[in-house]
Formats: structure tokens, sequence, C-alpha cells
């Protein structure tokens, strides 16, 4: 409730970095029908004042023009902006941002896929061959579908690295290849987890995870149909239940071996025939 005016020259003077960001500008906001008067070459204590008490109860006066400013203009920001600019650790930054740039990119369905695929790398030592790749995530085949509209376009011709749009075994997708864009499918292997990545993994490895957590497959036992007057056996099918496909994972990454990621193999030799490729 205390009412005032409080006029202060050089207000971040001799204060820590962290109290002109963030100690300074919450003290102010404690008084709000205090009115601040202060002077400051501190790009710190400026936006911490935007964090709190917020842009709206502060205004930035440039001296000595008078004119006001928003914080980005402060003309010690932009000073303070190009020293760091020149820090060793700027160069740095945009020197791995160049080089991530610059990789290959591969483009997998969704997080899950990436995350095995790393787990894979590691303990098939293909961690070199992997680290090759910006690896993202498209989020879906169907977002893995318009990443290849993109490409399936004279923009191919333009890009200087190679992309490659890898879709798991039950997506109806052949393999394609426009410029430097590359469209390939994982191989379907003969497991009883017909859909998705998890088709790499045998039944062996599938079911000690079910052993742990039935909850982990949802399991349709074998059944015998009538087809035209002759009976036809439906083998019992497995499926990663919807809502346990980051907890599968989760399990597989912590307790799998390199045994148990064997089925990985052709997903590497894919990738190591791309980067061969021209």
């Amino acid at each position: 409730e205390i009412k005032g005016i409080v006029v202060v020259d050089e207000v971040d003077l001799h204060l820590h970095a962290e109290f002109q960001y963030t100690i300074l500008p919450e003290l102010i906001a404690l008084f709000p029908k205090v009115q601040f008067i202060l002077t400051s070459h501190s790009p710190l204590f400026l936006m911490g004042l935007n964090r709190s008490p917020g842009s709206d109860n502060f205004e930035v006066i440039e001296l000595s023009s008078g004119s006001a400013i928003a914080v980005e203009r402060f003309s010690e920001f932009e000073a303070a902006y190009s020293y760091f600019r020149e820090s060793v650790r700027f160069e740095n930054d945009v020197k791995r941002g160049i080089e991530e740039f610059q990789k290959p990119h591969l483009f997998v369905e969704g997080d899950i896929d990436r995350d095995y695929l790393v787990k894979a790398a590691e303990l098939l030592q293909e961690k070199t061959l992997l680290d090759d790749f910006r690896v993202l995530s498209a989020g879906g085949c169907g977002r893995l579908d318009k990443v290849w509209k993109h490409f399936n376009t004279k923009l191919s011709d333009a890009i200087s690295q190679k992309v490659v749009l890898l879709y798991d075994c039950d997506a109806p997708r052949s393999s394609a290849q426009n410029g430097k864009a590359y469209r390939r499918t994982v191989p379907k292997g003969k497991n009883k987890i017909e859909k998705g990545i998890e088709n790499l993994f045998s039944d062996g490895t599938i079911r000690r995870a079910i052993n742990c957590k039935p909850a982990f497959v949802d399991i349709s036992k074998s059944y015998v149909v009538l087809e035209r007057g002759e009976e036809r056996t439906v083998p019992e099918k497995w499926s990663v239940n919807k809502y346990e496909k980051r907890n599968l994972c989760d399990w597989l990454i912590e307790n799998g071996t390199q045994e148990d990621f064997s089925g990985f193999k052709q997903v590497f030799d894919i990738l190591r025939s791309v980067i061969d490729d021209g």
C-alpha cells in the first residue's frame, strides 16, 4: 500500500546478473503504487521487467532522445547481443547447428520409432551410422506422407542433404526416390505382431514382455472358420495395445538385449545403402 516516487541512478550497479534479471524486478513488483524512475545499462534488468511486473507496467525511455522504445531496441541490449554473438560458445552453437543441418535427415513415423532406433544402434554397434543422420519424428504415417509430398516435387532438386522417410512394415508404400529424397519401408517379418515397428521383435522377446505385463499386448486366440464347406484355422494374432505402446517401448529399451534388437539390422542396412548411394 506504500505510495510515492523512487528515483535511482544506475539501479543495476554492482548487482549480480541473476539479481538484475530476477530479484530487482520482483522487488519493484512488490510496490505497485510506487512510481520508480530508474536509469540502467543492463539489458538483463529490462528483460526481467518484461517477465515481472510485465511489459504493460513499465516504459523504456531512451536517453538522450527521450523516445519510448521496445526492450529489444535498447542500445545496451544490442551491444550485449553482439558480444555474446562473438563468444566461443555462440560460435560452437552455430557450428553444431550447421553440422546438424548438413546431416542427412531421417524421418520416422513417431517418437517411439526414434527411441527404438537409438537403443538398437547402441546395442548393435551402429551408433556411428545413426549419428550421421538427424533423426526426426513425423508424428505418424499420415504425416510421413505429407513430408513426402513436399519432397516429391521440384523441391527435391534444391536440397543439399539426403532425406530418408522410413515407414513401418504395415504401411503400403513402395520404395521410391526423387533426387536426394528416399522413401523406404521396413521389411515385414514373420512375427505375430504384424503392425508397427514392434514387428521387428521376435515372438520370444514379446512373450517375455507379456509375461512381465500382460496389458502390453492384445491377443486374439486362434479359431476355426468354415469356408465353402472346408475348415480353416485362423492363427492367433498379437497387437500392441494402443495405450501401452510407450510403456512397452520403455520396457524393451530397459530390458532388451542385442539379440532382442537383432531385427533392426535391416533398418541400418537400409540407411547404409542410402548413405552409399551416389
